[in-house]
């Protein structure tokens, strides 16, 4: 109902081939049109769609267009399957677990995800909660924009500053 362990099983459909897999991880890749889940934090009508869920209110929820760079499966031991998914954000991997059971002609719900990557911090880099030290491990503003995907930063002086924190409206006249 959830399509993660946290909600009830609502159907049970036969364990799929490798191969029938494999043909739906193809079928999967690039930009596909997505239904979110149910049980997502998206809103409908002013309220999030878990909330309605939760009520017992199917929340009507439109196909989002996302992009699936690449799925790669690591293992298939049935009934369980690990995959490596790269993929746009505003993709539900909860949702890509149910297409991937539809389009075998099974079902499917995510038990586990491992997030290793969000744009160009990875995993690698993470410092566990115990080893954090905010001298050490803190970006400044300006290191962590710089590394955001299509972010741009400019250097000014305090006098532009200063018009610019006050909403100074031709901001191009001060960079020609």
């Amino acid at each position: 109902s959830t399509l993660d362990p946290e909600g009830e099983i609502t159907a049970e459909a036969h364990l799929p081939h490798f191969d029938e897999i494999a043909i739906a991880i193809r079928h999967l890749t690039g930009e596909i049109d997505q239904l979110p889940p149910d049980y997502s934090a998206l809103h409908v009508r002013g309220k999030r769609a878990y909330e309605l869920s939760r009520r017992g209110v199917k929340p009507e929820l439109k196909p989002r267009r996302v992009y699936i760079h690449r799925i790669n499966l690591l293992r298939y031991e049935p009934p369980s399957l690990e995959i490596l998914v790269e993929c746009s954000r505003g993709t539900y991997i909860r949702s890509l677990a149910r297409d991937l059971g539809e389009m075998t002609g099974s079902c499917a719900y995510l038990s586990w995800l491992r997030r290793i990557r969000i744009g160009e911090f990875r995993v690698e880099e993470a410092e566990s909660p115990d080893r954090f030290e905010p001298e050490r491990d803190l970006l400044c503003p300006a290191q962590f924009l710089s590394r955001i995907e299509g972010v741009k930063s400019l250097q000014v002086c305090p006098a532009h500053a200063a018009l610019i924190a006050r909403g100074y409206p031709d901001l191009e006249s001060l960079f020609p």
